[in-house]
């Protein structure tokens, strides 16, 4: 190709790809045997959804004296994203581990990286990496692969029209019955009817459940992963499995279903090498047949439908367990463990069983809610009187949609609707100062709460409750300084200071990091006290994950004694506000560009009224 081809003149990233698709093409010709080049019609019909733009062909002799054809792949993206090689037999999908449906390898990892500008090189290591795994497939060396992605072959082998199934069942042992809600949307499967009742309801508002919305179902714990010979196809075959595997729950599957039983779901799991299996598995009634032969209406193959609870067991077990086919089905696990971390975070049970208490649900109070949630914590309560308006919604996590409600149950409501397993999300739409003595008795009992309002009077006043009312409890306090140029974070614990110790009698914070000499630093809307400070979505989230940070740690037990964490920002973007940097900062010794943390022990102060238990001057 010249170069003065349309492939060059388009973009220097199409000039990459034709020379790139040309080294191949030297190369693949400089292979021993013929080369075929493959037509783009073939390409899209072979390979549908892939969109490769080129291909070649090439036949490669085996160990077991068999000639195989590979096409070599190119996409839009080539030479960046690497080749990929495919065996023209498709036979050996879910036969042989790493091949998908349309017969390409998976030879690399996800996110791999390449040397681009050699793609020669790419395809020969490619070439080898191909040739290695047909080999080993051929050995056998590798069918213990497909028990440590069993997950991926189990999805593999479902159809396209297959149902999936929601799980918020403990992957783990003993075989238990479980119950399956089902609707034209989706289908989920809890341990016990509480647990899916509570998931519905937050996933869908106040709806409750209706009773013909629900079925029995079995979670069945197999001692290994199943690989794709063993995945049953019919009733039978799953009868025969948890015969092998788990005769216990064959009992179980046989005794929960009854006379009426038309549907029922068996869901799977098993320890893996990477985690844990899971699969589902469909068992429906096939409708009767109508015509010449079929029983008389009314009946069930001899039973008349008035007494269908005397039908033998046998005969109803072998209209779902018998040689009808059973429909393999992916699991969405959505149970708590999985959705925070993936099974491998052990801090999960601590943060489910935590109950934690947001005192002012604004920008940042908002934020950090979510990412609680997002952590863990599976008890919530929200408080803020205020009403989200169209103004709050840049730097809040609620939306337009939600202009015009109350922030605490706005925020209530999307917490429980997006994060439906936790425990509960509640909110209070009363501010600190209206709360009753009940609330305020219920409010003491959480295990931590976070103060985000950034009114130090009202904090002053929480900080004097939550000394008598719980005083061996963590409290959490956040603010931002000035176009959130820093954020403070200040845990108090039982040794240490409390809130007012960092703070003058007039309410000003003994410690600051930024100064803001002849800079008007909040804004006026034309409306009654109606003022604010200016700073962005993007500027807050540093805000967002100092506070949330330390208000982990507290939850995890971390923290011991009362601590003060400032996060600052830039000194670039400090100057460009307007701002400096303040003595108190500069003389901790810290870098003068920023963007750092920094932590400091909050110390006690001699003058404390609330540790001093001095009385107000009259």
């Amino acid at each position: 190709m010249s170069d003065a081809s349309p492939e060059r003149q388009k973009s220097p990233h199409s000039a990459l790809f034709a020379d790139g698709a040309e080294a191949l093409d030297r190369y693949l010709a400089s292979l021993p045997g013929s080369v075929e080049r493959l037509e783009r019609a073939h390409l899209d019909r072979e390979y549908s959804g892939r969109q490769f733009l080129r291909g070649w062909r090439i036949s490669v002799r085996f160990s077991d004296g068999v000639d195989r054809l590979l096409d070599i792949l190119i996409g839009q993206a080539f030479p960046f994203l690497p080749p990929r090689i495919a065996l023209a037999d498709r036979s050996k999908f879910l036969v042989w581990p790493h091949v998908e449906h349309d017969g390409v390898l998976c030879l690399l990892e996800d996110n791999q990286s390449i040397n681009y500008a050699s793609p020669q090189a790419v395809l020969e290591h490619l070439l080898g990496l191909a040739v290695k795994l047909i080999e080993d497939c051929i050995a056998g060396r590798n069918s213990d692969h497909f028990l440590a992605e069993c997950n991926s072959y189990w999805e593999h082998a479902t159809s396209l029209n297959a149902p999936k199934v929601w799980s918020l069942v403990a992957m783990r042992p003993p075989s238990r019955p479980i119950v399956v809600w089902r609707n034209e949307n989706c289908i989920v499967a809890a341990d016990s009817s509480a647990v899916l009742t509570q998931w519905v309801e937050n996933f869908r508002g106040s709806t409750s459940i209706a009773e013909h919305e629900t079925v029995a179902g079995l979670f069945a714990w197999l001692p290994t992963p199943l690989g794709p010979s063993e995945f049953p196809q019919t009733g039978a075959d799953v009868r025969k499995l948890l015969r092998a595997r788990d005769g216990v729950a064959l009992e179980r599957l046989e005794s929960l279903i009854g006379p009426d039983s038309r549907e029922f779901y068996v869901l799977l799991g098993a320890p893996a090498p990477n985690g844990t299996f899971a699969g589902a598995i469909v068992l429906k009634k096939q409708p009767e047949r109508r015509g010449y032969g079929a029983p008389p209406k009314g009946t069930i193959r001899g039973f008349r439908r008035e007494r269908s609870d005397r039908i033998p067991r046998e005969v109803v077990l072998s209209q779902l367990l018998g040689a009808h086919p059973a429909t393999l089905a992916r699991v969405e696990r959505i149970d708590a463990p999985w959705v925070h971390g993936r099974n491998c975070d052990d801090r999960v049970a601590h943060l489910r069983a935590a109950s934690v208490a947001v005192i002012g649900c604004g920008s940042l109070g908002s934020g950090v809610a979510l990412a609680l949630i997002q952590a863990g914590v599976g008890d919530m309560r929200l408080i803020d009187p205020d009403t989200l308006t169209a103004a709050n919604i840049s730097r809040h996590v609620l939306g337009l949609q939600h202009v015009g409600q109350k922030k605490a149950l706005a925020l209530a409501n999307h917490l429980r609707s997006n994060f439906p397993h936790i425990r509960s999300v509640t909110g209070w739409t009363r501010s600190w100062q209206e709360l009753r003595e009940g609330e305020l008795d219920e409010l003491a009992r959480h295990d931590l709460i976070v103060c985000t309002i950034g009114d130090i009077n009202v904090e002053r006043s929480i900080n004097s409750w939550a000394r008598f009312a719980r005083p061996d409890r963590p409290m959490v306090y956040g603010w931002l300084e000035p176009f959130a140029c820093a954020a403070h974070a200040v845990a108090i614990s039982g040794k240490g200071g409390c809130l007012e110790c960092g703070f003058d009698d007039l309410g000003r914070p003994n410690f600051f990091a930024t100064e803001w000499a002849g800079v008007e630093t909040v804004r006026r809307e034309p409306g009654c006290a109606a003022v604010f400070q200016p700073y962005g979505s993007v500027e807050l989230l540093s805000g967002v994950a100092t506070v949330s940070e330390v208000a982990l740690q507290c939850i995890l037990g971390e923290v011991s004694e009362s601590t003060h964490r400032i996060y600052v920002t830039s000194q670039q973007r400090l100057h460009k506000c307007g701002g400096s940097w303040s003595s108190m900062w500069t003389s901790l010794g810290q870098r003068l560009e920023g963007n750092l943390a920094y932590e400091r022990k909050w110390e006690q102060s001699p003058t404390c009224r609330q540790c001093n238990k001095t009385s107000i001057q009259t």
